[in-house]
């Protein structure tokens, strides 16, 4: 599956599973950045420029460095707190209100607890399953059950900080002549 499909919509690559709160997360996050105008320009803007080979290099590189990938002077972190924040403007100028009054923006908190933290889900697991679960995988079943209302701000891990991305592993992407990808 790719990760979108063009037919008379688009249909985009969702979460298979995860707390609740993150199955509401995603869907927001693409009505703020695509149905207003000024938050789908202005993330035209950040990315007009990617070439094939910068996607790419997002692709493979994030999957092993998260959000501390380095990618054109700054890092995949900073690029998702930005493409949130435009997001976030969207669903507040959409100004749909829920019963308490709020906007759709509150959808985006776990998101946003992600981007400011740069630690997911994923890794938050991996190191619960490295550190006081003593690799035992079958804790993943009581954390993840609904019945506990698994969440991204309940579900804490001993680094509580964004492990740093190994400098020897991956080199920032950066833009040369010729608009090829290259490392710095």
């Amino acid at each position: 599956w790719p990760e979108v499909r063009v037919r008379k919509f688009l249909e985009m690559r969702g979460t298979d599973a995860g707390p609740q709160e993150m199955i509401k997360a995603l869907p927001a996050f693409w009505v703020g950045l695509l149905y207003d105008k000024e938050s789908l320009d202005k993330a035209y803007e950040m990315v007009k420029d990617w070439t094939n080979e910068d996607r790419d290099y997002l692709r493979i590189m994030t999957p092993q460095h998260r959000l501390q990938t380095p990618f054109m002077g700054t890092t995949v972190q900073d690029i998702a707190k930005n493409v949130l924040a435009l997001s976030e403007a969207g669903l507040k100028r959409r100004n749909i209100l829920n019963e308490s009054g709020e906007d759709e923006s509150v959808y985006l908190a776990p998101l946003h607890e992600i981007a400011e933290t740069g630690r997911n889900w994923a890794q938050r697991l991996l190191d619960l399953y490295n550190g006081p679960w003593n690799r035992d995988i079958s804790q993943i079943f009581k954390v993840m059950n609904y019945e506990n209302e698994p969440s991204v701000f309940k579900i804490d891990s001993p680094s509580a900080r964004p492990a740093p991305a190994n400098a020897n592993a991956v080199k920032p992407a950066t833009k040369k002549p010729g608009n090829d990808l290259k490392a710095a």
